[in-house]
Order: structure tokens, then C-alpha cells, then sequence
């Protein structure tokens, strides 16, 4: 198929469709790695049951950002105001 992390892909939805229809038929659970809220709730609405959202290295990235954007209101709001974000 060649068309790795292309998931929004016509022929990779249609695979990942298959896949749905034949785990139902045969009442196995499925699921996937969600990258959003979003996904996680489309495939929901598709019937998955073993479902996870996001993942640790993006967790981690968010976690920073987060704490640098509370640093910078922070010092913001002391007065200082030569802080660069990277």
C-alpha cells in the first residue's frame, strides 16, 4: 500500500474499514492509537473498544510547552519582559 501515515488516504480508510466490518462480524474488540480527541471519538462512534489518545513523546512536548507558557506568564507578570520562547 506504501502509504504509511497517510491515514485520511481513500485506500487506507477502505482497509481500515474492512478491518471494522470483519472484527464486528466476528465480535472481536478493536481498536487503535487515536492522535486527537477527534479520532478517538470517530472510532468510537465506529464501535472500537480498545482505544488509547496521544502517546508519550507528545505528552511530553505538550507538558514543556505547557510549563513554558506558564514561565513566561509568569515572569511576564513580575515585570520581566525578555523572555524569547526557543
Amino acid at each position: 500500500m506504501n502509504l504509511i501515515g497517510q491515514w485520511g488516504h481513500p485506500e487506507v480508510k477502505a482497509a481500515i474499514d474492512q478491518i471494522i466490518r470483519q472484527a464486528k462480524k466476528v465480535r472481536m474488540p478493536f481498536g487503535t492509537p487515536a492522535s486527537s480527541p477527534e479520532d478517538f471519538a470517530e472510532y468510537v462512534a465506529r464501535g472500537a473498544t480498545l482505544m488509547t489518545v496521544g502517546g508519550d513523546l507528545e505528552w511530553l512536548q505538550q507538558a514543556a510547552l505547557d510549563s513554558l507558557k506558564r514561565t513566561k506568564s509568569l515572569l511576564e507578570s513580575r515585570g520581566y519582559k525578555g523572555f524569547q520562547e526557543p
